[in-house]
Parts: C-alpha cells; sequence; structure tokens
C-alpha cells in the first residue's frame, strides 16, 4: 500500500487533526514552547545538593544547614531510625497578558532540593530538636 491509498483510508477529521499537529510542531512559535520544554526536562536532571556542615560535641551533634532566601515554611525534614532528609520546595508562579495582541501566558515552577544523612548511631533520635533562623538551619541531636 503506497502512501496514496494509505492517506485515503484517513477520515477528513484525522487529516484535519493531523494538519493541525504538523502547525503546532514545525511553526516558529511552537519551536519556543518546544525549546522551553527542553530546558525543563534537562534543568530537571541537575541535582544540587544542599551543602551541610556536620559537627560532633561532646554531648551532642549538630547538622547545619545554610539556606538563605529561604522561608521556615519551604523546609521539611523527615527522620527515621538511620537517616534525616532535609527537604526544601520552591515555587514560583508568573502570569502575563496583553489584551492589545490577545497574549496570555501563565507560569508555574516548583522545584525541589533535598539531602539525606546518615544519623549517629549514638545519637537520641526522639529528642532532636531543629531550628531556623536567619537563613540558618540547625539540628541539634543529643548523644546516647
Amino acid at each position: 500500500m503506497d502512501h496514496n491509498e494509505r492517506k485515503n483510508l484517513i477520515p477528513e477529521w484525522g487529516i484535519s487533526i493531523v494538519r493541525k499537529l504538523d502547525a503546532l510542531i514545525y511553526e516558529n512559535p511552537t519551536k519556543d514552547v518546544l525549546s522551553q520544554m527542553n530546558d525543563f526536562f534537562e534543568q530537571s536532571k541537575q541535582k544540587i545538593a544542599i551543602p551541610i556542615e556536620e559537627k560532633e560535641f561532646d554531648t551532642y551533634w549538630t547538622v547545619d544547614v545554610h539556606i538563605p532566601n529561604v522561608k521556615k515554611e519551604q523546609i521539611k525534614v523527615t527522620y527515621n531510625d538511620k537517616t534525616m532528609t532535609i527537604a526544601i520546595v520552591h515555587k514560583e508562579e508568573t502570569e502575563q497578558y496583553d489584551q492589545q495582541n490577545r497574549f496570555y501566558h501563565k507560569e508555574q515552577k516548583e522545584y525541589l532540593r533535598e539531602r539525606t544523612i546518615r544519623i549517629p548511631t549514638d545519637g537520641e533520635i526522639d529528642k532532636m530538636k531543629a531550628t531556623f533562623t536567619n537563613g540558618l538551619l540547625r539540628v541539634r541531636i543529643p548523644k546516647k
């Protein structure tokens, strides 16, 4: 079966959809959208570790996390018997509207950064405390 015979098997509404998809993929404005999508997926591959500083003292351990420009509501600390995970969620939303050109664009982004560390075996997890002041998250883990 050649190309023309296959084309005749497609109903008119199907041809219309194919034309619209072709226009969506190959027109210049769409190339910008495809480029943005590509950038998005490339960016998602990049893992940015949260820098931490662990210190041991006679009666406790501390984990300092320097995270400037982050609000307390964006931070989540979870733990189990052996590990502690610090996660930071950053959300952005932009909206543009141009009534003259009938243009509307809304974009929502969410970034998640997290770091998991081992809790010292002699740490008392149930007595662990965290404070957040001026961009410094400090987790204090007493020793047994």
